[in-house]
């Protein structure tokens, strides 16, 4: 037992010095760009696992080099306007905690997805939504998107852009997601007749997700 707290111990001090370093000991890069503040594109490869926040400093963050060989950069939200990584595109909110939101639906009416930070009984643990580990401040290992930290979860929005979004709470699940859905008035329906509810988020929107990609092939 002692020597499996030493060594948890030491595996803590070296990434917290690879943190402060500006690196990191898991990493997961995909094709994808980013935009600047200037709106410049700029392509390269990108790992999304860090869009929750830095352990340490608690910022959030995203990992960028232009190629397989380039030094690995730390890009935090107020330095860029969106990014996209494989098939997932995230934009930046500009308030007192900028942040990265996944679009999820990409319509007049947008809905959105941000990945959560949460407390655990060991410490800080970062959730990010997706499947690479991470090391939680407290002591141990967690398999990111398991749903090991009390509180953690995942908060859906929805506007016409970052900076003007509204949380979907229960109490405004019918009205938010119908705005979000509205191009598919029969999804609506099932929406304000209570088929989908908000502890149905994830089937609600694989539904829709699905019947875009079947109208796409039959077009």
């Amino acid at each position: 037992m002692r020597s499996l707290i030493f060594f948890l111990l030491l595996f803590c001090s070296l990434f917290a010095r690879a943190q402060s370093a500006g690196l990191t000991l898991f990493t997961n890069f995909k094709d994808g760009y980013y935009y600047d503040l200037e709106g410049h594109k700029i392509t390269g490869k990108i790992d999304k696992a860090g869009s929750g926040k830095v352990v340490l400093t608690f910022k959030y963050y995203i990992l960028f080099k232009e190629n397989d060989a380039a030094e690995i950069k730390r890009i935090t939200p107020d330095m860029i306007k969106s990014f996209v990584v494989g098939t997932d595109s995230f934009i930046v909110s500009h308030d007192k905690d900028p942040k990265f939101h996944k679009v999820l639906i990409d319509g007049p009416t947008k809905l959105y997805e941000v990945l959560t930070f949460a407390k655990s009984d060991g410490g800080s643990m970062m959730r990010p939504v997706g499947g690479n580990m991470m090391l939680t401040a407290g002591v141990g290992l967690a398999m990111v998107g398991a749903n090991l930290a009390k509180g953690s979860e995942v908060i859906y929005s929805y506007g016409t852009d970052p900076d003007h979004r509204t949380d979907l709470k229960r109490k405004n699940f019918i009205e938010g997601m119908s705005l979000t859905m509205s191009d598919e008035p029969e999804l609506v329906e099932q929406i304000k007749d209570k088929t989908f509810r908000i502890t149905e988020m994830d089937v609600l929107i694989n539904v829709y997700q699905r019947i875009k990609s079947r109208r796409k092939e039959l077009k």
